[in-house]
């Protein structure tokens, strides 16, 4: 959502200090009708949009690799177990929780392309739970919730 201020005139403008200018441009509208006013004049509005934010934390190639390998080992050897705490507990996935913050964009971005029950890890690395208590145990929603969370918090 484009942020500006408005001045007496009630023409927006930037105003120093107050909103970041980022980019701005001036766009011509011609009026149609609105409820409580009749346009039929040109009107210039002066925007000043700020460009999405990325808090995109850079992975180091040896974080991406070791994180590869441990999440390929863990998909291999918890393949046939049924209990999420066998999977959860699994040394390969404990491993990966103890490298950290460092591997949520590489686990939400796992989680997207493929799906898996990440979501212990998650919750212990960022301490949050985006998923809803009525939703819990649904995997699709919760799958859902947690790449929210990501694109939100500029993992994704």
């Amino acid at each position: 959502m484009p942020r500006y201020q408005r001045c007496r005139t009630g023409a927006p403008e930037w105003h120093a200090g107050r909103v970041p200018r980022w980019e701005s441009w001036d766009a011509r509208h011609l009026g149609g009708t609105g409820r409580d006013h009749s346009w039929t004049h040109v009107v210039d509005v002066h925007l000043i949009v700020e460009p999405k934010r990325s808090r995109e934390v850079a992975v180091p190639r040896q974080v991406e690799e070791k994180f590869k390998d441990l999440a390929e080992r863990w998909r291999s050897q918890v393949r046939t177990m049924s209990s999420t705490t066998d999977r959860v507990l699994h040394p390969a996935y404990q491993d990966i929780i103890g490298m950290g913050g460092a591997v949520l964009p590489l686990i939400l971005r796992e989680l997207d392309k493929n799906g898996g029950h990440w979501f212990w890890a998650l919750r212990h690395i960022t301490h949050e739970n985006p998923v809803p208590p009525q939703e819990a145990g649904d995997v699709r929603k919760m799958r859902e919730a947690w790449l929210r969370w990501g694109r939100e918090n500029h993992y994704l």
